[in-house]
């Protein structure tokens, strides 16, 4: 509980936490069974920006602490930008890897990265 920010909120149940707090509990689950994968499809879509910001970083000293992969999927560019050591860019149906992008900047903004990745989706 200490790991996932959820000191104090063990007796809670699920209608009385936000979606933040969801999210916690989820990952809590997985780290419960030592998992040193976590597969997380589209996390964090139903939390505010400052939530997702501060999960970020917990996920990002979490993966630190634990050794662990974090394989994230999102539609987010600027997430991918900002969070992922690689991006994997896929095509639509059939998905396909189009591009591998090892990030050297996070800036954010119609930055050259988020261009070249607009770039491969409208393709």
């Amino acid at each position: 509980m200490h790991l996932v920010g959820l000191v104090g909120f063990q007796d809670y149940y699920p209608h009385q936490i936000s979606g933040g707090m969801a999210q916690r509990v989820a990952i809590a689950r997985a780290l419960a069974t030592d998992a040193r994968c976590l597969l997380m499809d589209e996390p964090f879509a139903s939390v505010d920006y400052q939530t997702k910001q501060t999960l970020f970083r917990e996920l990002q000293h979490l993966r630190r602490e634990r050794g662990l992969t974090i394989l994230y999927v999102t539609h987010d560019l600027r997430d991918a930008i900002q969070f992922s050591d690689v991006i994997f860019v896929l095509s639509a149906r059939p998905g396909r890897v189009l591009e591998t992008i090892r990030p050297t900047q996070r800036d954010l903004g119609n930055s050259p990265l988020e261009e070249r990745l607009w770039t491969l989706l409208r393709e």
